[in-house]
């Protein structure tokens, strides 16, 4: 059983058994589907979400459309492992800011520091942070920020909270990218969690939905 949707709403641990599709109550350590009783692979892998303040509900008009934007703009970047699209929009769903992963600006992004890994990590500035330091105003506290095609990473998500950010809305991780992104993803996740920030993590099913 794969635990994509795991969250706490009204006082109650929910998850969704991805067998069978029914969403029930349960104890944050119970990994066993009450109507099909299928066993979760294990009871920590990035499928299983415990955040307290992670939401599972289905996602609103503006949070398709913001997110649906992030993806488009991850494809402006020129980095040819990982494309992150970031866009940051106000509690009025005003368009805030929006950023990509890429080099500085007036430095050389040619293919051959990009297939660089080891120079590209080195230098390349993070799609979050770029949309943050786009944003024509220092105070972020009463926006949110949509991300692709994943959580932030855990250096970023200390910067999404140190500006004030209070929700965050990205898909969950692909089953394919688990393996490369999960220790930082987990620590991300933590960090969300002791600041009392709100995370929307998307299942693959909901993302069919974005235009």
């Amino acid at each position: 059983m794969d635990l994509r949707s795991f969250g706490y709403a009204y006082g109650v641990y929910f998850t969704t058994c991805q067998d069978c599709k029914k969403t029930f109550d349960g104890d944050k350590r119970a990994w066993r589907c009450e109507t099909c009783a299928s066993i979760a692979e294990s009871a920590d892998r990035l499928s299983h979400y415990r955040l307290p303040h992670t939401t599972t509900n289905v996602m609103s008009t503006w949070d398709k459309k913001y997110l649906g934007l992030a993806r488009y703009i991850s494809d402006w970047s020129k980095d040819p492992s990982t494309k992150v699209g970031a866009v940051i929009a106000d509690k009025d769903h005003r368009l805030v800011s929006l950023g990509y992963n890429g080099l500085a600006q007036r430095t050389d992004d040619s293919p051959e520091r990009l297939n660089n890994r080891d120079l590209k990590y080195k230098i390349i500035i993070h799609g979050e942070l770029n949309a943050m330091h786009f944003a024509n105003r220092s105070d972020l506290s009463d926006c949110t920020i949509y991300l692709w095609p994943f959580l932030s990473c855990s250096s970023c998500t200390s910067q999404i909270i140190q500006r004030g950010i209070r929700r965050v809305v990205a898909p969950a991780i692909p089953e394919d990218l688990r393996s490369r992104w999960e220790e930082s993803l987990n620590l991300s996740i933590k960090l969300y969690e002791e600041a009392k920030t709100e995370v929307k993590l998307v299942s693959q099913e909901e993302l069919k939905d974005l235009k």
